[in-house]
C-alpha cells in the first residue's frame, strides 16, 4: 500500500472518529484504540529516540555503498551515498513514520 492510500485511510478514520464522537464507538477495542492512540498527546520517549536517530543520520558525514536492486535512485546517481542524503530524501516524513 503506497503512502497516499495509507494517508487516505488514516484521514478517513480520523474523520469518522471525530464525526462519530468517542462515546458512540461501540466495540471496546475501537474505543480503547481511539482513547489510547488517537487522543494520546503524551510525549512518548520512544518517539524522542526516533527523532534523535533521524537527526543523527541527517547530520552524518559518513558514506556507504548501496546495492540498488530496483530501478535506481532519481536523486543519487552513484552507488556511494551520504547517510545524510538517504536520511533526508529516502525516508518518509516524521508524521507518517
Amino acid at each position: 500500500m503506497n503512502s497516499n492510500k495509507l494517508h487516505q485511510v488514516f484521514s478517513y478514520l480520523d474523520y469518522w472518529l471525530k464525526a462519530e464522537g468517542k462515546h458512540s464507538l461501540q466495540p471496546p477495542f475501537i474505543y480503547d484504540l481511539y482513547n489510547q492512540v488517537f487522543l494520546n498527546k503524551e510525549n512518548n520517549k520512544d518517539f524522542d529516540q526516533l527523532k534523535g536517530l533521524r537527526n543523527t543520520c541527517k547530520n552524518s558525514s559518513e558514506k556507504i555503498e548501496v546495492a540498488d536492486f530496483g530501478s535506481g535512485s532519481h536523486v543519487a546517481k552513484s552507488n556511494i551515498r551520504d547517510i545524510s542524503q538517504i536520511a533526508t530524501s529516502g525516508t518518509t516524513k516524521p508524521k507518517y513514520s
